[in-house]
């Protein structure tokens, strides 16, 4: 099999299995030290190594699979951010740009 192939069967594995999770990073408020925000940022669990949408991305676009991973992703977000209780800060996704 070529690595393109099995990359992409892992890509879409990660899909079904629900591996792909969102990943809230905090964006600090400088002046005050707050937390105002997270940017959610996709990566994909498997076992004890995450593996980030820099590794994935390209070949997810390429192979049409984008729209899932970025409905996927926006789902999480906001789920995380309903279990997190975070005051009101804000989500920005960071999204495909295909």
């Amino acid at each position: 099999m070529t690595e393109i192939f099995v990359r992409g069967q892992s890509i879409r594995k990660a899909l079904e299995e629900d591996k792909l999770k969102a990943f809230l990073q905090p964006i600090i408020d400088t002046s005050t030290g707050d937390i105002f925000a997270y940017e959610v940022l996709a990566r994909i669990q498997e076992g004890d190594a995450t593996i980030s949408a820099d590794d994935f991305i390209k070949l997810a676009e390429e192979l049409g699979l984008v729209e899932d991973i970025d409905a996927r992703i926006f789902e999480k977000g906001i789920e995380c951010k309903r279990k997190m209780d975070v005051n009101g800060a804000k989500l920005f996704f960071n999204l495909a740009s295909k």
